[in-house]
């Protein structure tokens, strides 16, 4: 294939469920100094885990005078777009990424299949060969172990995302027909800012935010890590609905 040159790259996935790329799992990069890359999951060791995805890319013929050194840079900005796109469509979160053999840290919760049509979106995208500033913030992100942290820095981005600088717009944003998906009125809490006034309704991510965010003796923040648990994923989900819309 190509030059028969190649660099390939481990990602190390603990809490692994399962990625099944299926046999011979081939994209075509439309890359300079790319022809191809390859991601194979390997089985999950069953003493721990940790699991692992390698990635290798096959590379064009060089050019003349130019070595293996010159391209890892363009061939490593490729990796980390492929790893935006999969943490972004596929929840996996990276947490580390070393210089010396790439070895990638990540968490991966879910089993997912990749059929056909997920391949041929993945391959598209990648093609771009586009940077996604909030992409990429989505990442960093979801990189975070601990729930709480995570949720907080998710909203934060919704400000960004969203170009507001108030709570009751993105709030509006989450009651919109883009997330009924996950908005439930139901699940609207009373503000604690304004305990008193009925009309001062949060939707629950607003509420369990403020919660953590704001020290008045009133706020239940130890309480509310179970909830931030359950809740956190949907909020991944409404950002990512925020980016496809605004980015």
């Amino acid at each position: 294939m190509g030059s028969g040159m190649s660099f390939k790259y481990s990602v190390f996935v603990s809490g692994y469920i399962g990625l099944n790329f299926g046999d011979d799992f081939f994209i075509d990069p439309n890359h300079e100094c790319v022809e191809a890359v390859q991601l194979i999951g390997l089985p999950k060791d069953e003493r721990d885990e940790i699991s692992q995805i390698d990635v290798s890319f096959y590379l064009k013929h060089l050019k003349e005078n130019q070595s293996m050194s010159d391209v890892r840079p363009q061939v490593e900005d490729l990796l980390m777009l492929i790893l935006d796109y999969l943490s972004f469509e596929h929840g996996l979160q990276i947490q580390e990424v070393k210089t010396e053999g790439i070895s990638l840290s990540a968490r991966f919760g879910m089993i997912h299949h990749f059929t056909e049509e997920d391949k041929s979106k993945m391959e598209q995208e990648i093609s771009q060969v586009k940077f996604e500033p909030y992409k990429r913030l989505y990442r960093a992100a979801m990189r975070n172990k601990d729930d709480v942290a995570r949720f907080m820095f998710l909203y934060s981005l919704l400000y960004q995302v969203l170009d507001v600088s108030a709570q009751w717009k993105i709030d509006e944003y989450i009651r919109s027909e883009s997330c009924k998906r996950w908005y439930r009125e139901e699940e609207d809490m009373q503000s604690t800012r304004y305990p008193t006034n009925s009309d001062k309704k949060e939707t629950i991510y607003t509420w369990l935010r403020n919660q953590v965010g704001h020290t008045q003796s009133n706020s239940q923040i130890k309480s509310v890590a179970g909830i931030i648990q359950v809740k956190v994923n949907e909020l991944s989900c409404i950002l990512k609905q925020a980016i496809n819309e605004h980015s």
